[in-house]
């Protein structure tokens, strides 16, 4: 009987198993002529003689990392990659069946407790039942190759073949299958049978929320709003910090980490410092107040690790690291800009954001291009440029809560990446099928419960065809569709803007050339009305055998290049719904700077405009929180001891909403 493991595994499977490089040695030994004489025995082992004199053996019932061979390898070796290619080619030309059906979706919870007891003895089991009793959280997609994202314990696991747990790749340093393979399987089984992805939790529950340190946090949010940042005495940052530290205390991770935010924006401010944002201070107050109740209610519909943070979200401190550029995008502000590259981490599969904040102090620096602003120095005196599509060798280092990447001193070199095989990116970064990233997103809670990861929503899209390309000139925007090898597509979406001309309007030269063929684009993704959108920040272009990486965001004119103006540079026409949410922000945020406590009847008569505002383009329940707080402003016009509490609650509750609607504005 054949052996249905290894003709299940495809060039990327096995390169997965070992590396891209050995099985494009493997590939060019068997067209050079390379031969084997194949063996296999009725319970299915394999031993093949090769004319190159080595001899490569497979026991029965085990994969390829449990081959044997006499160059005696320490990982799977290109003989033992070569004899699943010899034995697949002889088995299609023997083959008289119809073609194999295309893969389906399976459940790796459908494993057999047989199949765990061929690889675990009952200790090991044991072992590992005890760990899962303790507490995991896990993100999980059922697809061809089902994937089981760990948050506690942090690990990623794939299955790369149907019902075979030997064929199993995970981030860990353990040789397949390791314990989180284990854990993956008991966890699909907690999983409705009728969703395809969803997230699990299971073991201890949550803590008890500590009601002091909750009440603690937010009467102090009660006065930040009272006396705004403008009227915050010297102390207040102190006391932000003593509670930020009571609260990754009791592992409340990401509200400490909100403080600490809030904490730099008051010092920006009291510095005078350009990178103060107050429509910054209402987006992280917004999520804070979300975080806080959600952990005071103990809504269990969301899994607490989220909200609060695990403890995989705590900084560590880096070895030796090597990371791969996957582009580098922009962040605009009112006065700064924000460079951040993005960076694959070949050991731990994850990706983190090297960031750079440049100021904007004149008119002439708002009107430097974003290709001039990434020769700013982004590690090393290597520009962001480069660390975008480069190879990183950082000798040590730091890795934040929020993933980025903080090098400090260590020694670092920045290696040209001229083969961009991003096909070896793991997933879930790397998405082959677009239908599994959108059931995962799907059942993903609003991004102000789950982690503060900057690089949280990027992912790596292997693209088979691109088609609709088109400029809207409406919303100014680059617009195309990406498909997948099943049909499936994403929407790729890049605006146009003037310091980002270059980069845009090579981006859609490309996207309309015929030389050169789009293989992957790397972005933030996001799950819309519309679908799945990818705002891309780094294209890969593969033309007669060679790639390259193009950056849209930062790509700078060539010597010799056109420095005319683009003929398109109207005004995009605004959606009211995102003007009207925009309005809101800014309102809010100059209501955080200045403090219910100094408004006046101009005040009020300017909320008074945004509740109509909001009543125009639908927002009834948006709307009354609005009508809410500007009455309780017209009140304190009228009245010689204001009552702040309706205010505050009603101030509190809008920036809360505001948060909520980041996630529809696309």
């Amino acid at each position: 009987m054949p052996r249905s493991d290894l003709l299940a595994l495809s060039l990327d499977d096995l390169a997965a198993l070992s590396t891209r490089g050995k099985v494009n040695e493997a590939l060019r030994d068997l067209e050079k002529g390379v031969t084997g004489q194949l063996t296999e025995t009725d319970e299915g082992a394999i031993r093949v003689e090769w004319s190159d004199n080595r001899i490569s053996e497979l026991p029965a019932r085990a994969g390829l990392k449990g081959g044997r061979c006499s160059c005696h390898p320490i990982d799977p070796c290109k003989h033992l990659v070569r004899l699943v290619l010899l034995y697949q080619r002889q088995h299609q030309e023997h083959a008289t069946a119809e073609p194999p059906a295309p893969a389906q979706p399976w459940d790796p919870g459908s494993l057999p407790d047989a199949e765990l007891a061929r690889h675990f003895r009952p200790a090991a089991l044991a072992r590992i039942r005890k760990q899962f009793d303790a507490g995991i959280l896990a993100e999980l997609v059922r697809g061809t190759r089902p994937v089981a994202r760990f948050h506690v314990p942090v690990a990623t696991v794939r299955f790369l073949v149907p019902g075979d747990l030997a064929y199993t790749r995970c981030d860990c340093a353990r040789q397949p299958p390791c314990e989180h393979a284990v854990l993956a399987v008991w966890a699909f089984r907690e999983l409705a049978a009728e969703l395809r992805a969803g997230m699990v939790s299971a073991g201890s529950a949550a803590p008890a929320a500590p009601v002091d340190l909750l009440d603690a946090v937010d009467a102090l949010l009660a006065e930040f709003l009272l006396q705004g940042i403008a009227g915050a005495s010297a102390l207040w940052p102190n006391r932000l910090a003593r509670l930020a530290q009571r609260c990754q205390q009791a592992d409340l991770i990401w509200p400490g980490e909100l403080l600490e935010e809030l904490i730099q924006q008051q010092e920006a401010y009291s510095n005078h410092d350009a990178r103060f944002d107050p429509t910054e201070v209402a987006d992280r107050l917004g999520e804070l107040v979300l975080r806080l109740d959600a952990i005071r209610a103990g809504i269990t519909e969301v899994p607490q690790l989220l909200i609060r943070g695990s403890s995989g979200d705590r900084p560590i401190e880096l070895g030796k690291s090597v990371f791969w550029g996957l582009g580098c995008g922009i962040h605009v502000h009112r006065r700064s800009v924000d460079l951040i590259a993005y960076l694959y981490d070949t050991r731990s599969a994850q990706v983190l954001a090297l960031c750079k904040q440049i100021l904007d102090d004149s008119d002439e620096d708002r009107e430097r291009s974003f290709g001039t602003l990434s020769r700013f120095v982004a590690i090393k005196g290597t520009p962001f440029a480069q660390v975008g599509i480069g190879i990183l060798q950082l000798d040590g280092g730091r890795r934040s809560a929020t993933y980025e990447l903080q090098p400090g001193r260590s020694a670092a070199t920045v290696l040209v990446q001229d083969r961009f095989n991003w096909e070896e990116i793991q997933p879930p970064v790397l998405v082959e099928e677009y239908a599994e990233l959108e059931a995962r997103l799907s059942n993903l809670p609003p991004s102000a419960f789950r982690p503060r990861r900057l690089a949280e929503d990027f992912h790596v899209l292997r693209v088979v065809e691109v088609d609709n390309v088109r400029f809207d000139a409406a919303s100014q925007q680059i617009l195309a569709r990406l498909k997948d090898h099943k049909g499936q597509h994403c929407l790729l979406e890049h605006p146009y803007t003037t310091r980002g001309r270059v980069g845009a309007e090579a981006l859609l030269a490309q996207l309309h050339s015929r030389q050169g063929k789009i293989v992957f684009v790397s972005g933030s993704i996001q799950r819309t009305q519309r679908g799945l959108i990818v705002r891309p920040v780094g294209v890969v272009i593969e033309e007669q055998g060679a790639r390259r990486c193009l950056q849209p965001w930062i790509e700078r004119e060539t010597d010799g290049g056109r420095q005319e103006t683009p003929a398109v540079l109207a005004h995009s026409a605004s959606d009211p719904v995102r003007e009207c949410l925009w309005q809101l922000q800014l309102a809010l945020g100059e209501l955080c700077l200045n403090g219910l406590a100094r408004s006046d009847p101009h005040t009020a008569r300017a909320w008074r405009e945004r509740v109509q505002q909001a009543e125009s383009v639908g927002f009834s329940r948006l709307a009354q929180q609005i009508a809410e707080l500007t009455a309780s402003l017209e009140n304190k016009a009228h009245t010689l001891r204001w009552n702040h509490e309706p205010a505050v609650r009603a101030a509190l509750r809008l920036v809360a909403l505001l948060r909520l609607s980041r996630d529809l504005a696309g």
